[in-house]
């Protein structure tokens, strides 16, 4: 028993360490992820600074000229924990970051951080690399970059190997058909193959039009022996986006739907207001006007009849009962800096208890009419509520109407 002793000990140490040094992996490693980050250094451009302090400059060699990434407009940092990419294969590494941002030419841009300090371009083919975003198709260039179109981006949604990203096309000068200042939201969606690729679809409207339009394209077309022209005329999105019967001006966001494979993209819509639509990666199935946000500040509550700016106490109202001329009590908003309401903009109005037959109120003016009443007495209370639905009903007013004989 005493030779087992020194052996147990040995073990139970071993143990020991050994579960350690398993827990501070494990927390290292936590840490370790959290604290990587993107950051714009005003002389190197957007830098990615690993967990370990290690920092990439994102900049991509394309078509034999340095393209860097000069402004952050979103990124996602990936944990050492994720899953390899299928670029690994390929000897590439592990993703580390995905950038969204300015390239050095004022255009739009996409880059993969892998681990190593390697930074790679949105790939569009096997022969072609580039973080360019613009209508790439299959290689070519896009027709709309010769109709004064620039591109904006605003935001991005990473979906597993999916990315979708919200923008803007504006045409300053204005074409043909198209106003100067015209404005069109538009998205890409980006996705990793089998093999590691990354594609960049070509810019979509963030909009729809009724099949039937297609439809007729295409039979037109067909009609004047034109059978694959309308293929090409499909494309130019972009120059008939007036035709749709809804489109989205500006993108604001973009974030993961709850449906498999959509996104919402939230912006303006055709007609000035908050609108989302909802986006696969191929096209925009449906935009809802946006569901109008909660107001958490009620208007400023009400205060009843002084009858005269001098005095400081609200009267208790008093009537003759039966009397068939009208007579009036009059509501006021206790204003403050001038203001019914804490945000500006919004209109307030009165409201109050169910009213007894003889007594009705104008919830625009606040004023209270009274005709005809009984010999009685009537406790009401009043409130104000804005265009939004917040309500002072909490600080309402409660006022005792007394009605005597004449």
């Amino acid at each position: 028993m005493k030779k087992l002793i020194p052996f147990i000990i040995i073990l139970l140490i071993s143990v020991l360490i050994s579960c350690n040094n398993g827990m501070g992996a494990d927390s290292s490693a936590d840490s370790a992820d959290s604290s990587a980050q993107v950051v714009t250094d005003s002389s190197k451009g957007v830098v990615f600074i690993d967990e370990e302090g290690s920092e990439t400059v994102v900049k991509t060699e394309e078509d034999g000229e340095e393209i860097i990434c000069k402004e952050v407009i979103d990124y996602v940092v990936l944990n050492n924990d994720e899953p390899l990419s299928k670029s690994s294969v390929k000897a590439i590494g592990r993703k580390r970051a995905i950038i969204l941002g300015y390239r050095s030419d004022g255009c739009p841009g996409l880059w993969i951080v892998y681990s190593g300090g390697i930074v790679k371009p949105v790939v569009n083919s096997e022969d072609i690399e580039t973080s360019e975003l613009l209508e790439m198709v299959e290689g070519r260039q896009p027709f709309f970059k010769h109709f004064g179109w620039t591109y904006n981006a605003v935001d991005m949604a990473v979906n597993g190997n999916e990315i979708v990203i919200a923008g803007y096309a504006e045409n300053k000068e204005g074409w043909w058909m198209i106003e100067p200042g015209t404005t069109v939201g538009v998205y890409w969606s980006v996705y990793e193959d089998s093999e590691g690729y990354y594609h960049i679809s070509r810019a979509k409207v963030v909009g729809y039009r009724d099949n039937d339009w297609w439809r007729n394209l295409k039979k037109e077309m067909k009609k004047h022996g034109y059978r694959y022209r309308w293929r090409w005329l499909r494309s130019l999105r972009l120059f008939f986006f007036g035709w749709y019967d809804r489109y989205l001006t500006m993108t604001e966001s973009v974030e993961v739907g709850e449906n498999p494979g959509e996104y919402l993209i939230k912006g303006t819509d055709d007609e000035g207001e908050a609108a989302v639509a909802t986006v696969t990666r191929w096209k925009v199935l449906g935009i809802e006007k946006a569901p109008e946000a909660p107001d958490n500040n009620p208007p400023y509550p009400v205060t009843g009849d002084k009858r005269s700016p001098f005095v400081s106490e609200v009267i208790t109202p008093m009537y003759v009962a039966g009397n068939s001329n009208p007579q009036y009590y009059y509501l006021y908003v206790k204003q403050v800096d001038g203001k019914d309401d804490p945000d500006d903009g919004d209109i307030v109005t009165f409201d109050s208890d169910t009213l007894p037959s003889y007594m009705e109120l104008d919830k625009e003016t606040g004023v209270v009419t009274i005709t005809g009443a009984p010999i009685t007495t009537q406790v009401i209370k009043f409130w104000t509520v804005d265009n939004h639905g917040a309500d002072s009903s909490e600080e309402s007013l409660e006022v005792t109407f007394r009605f005597i004989g004449s």
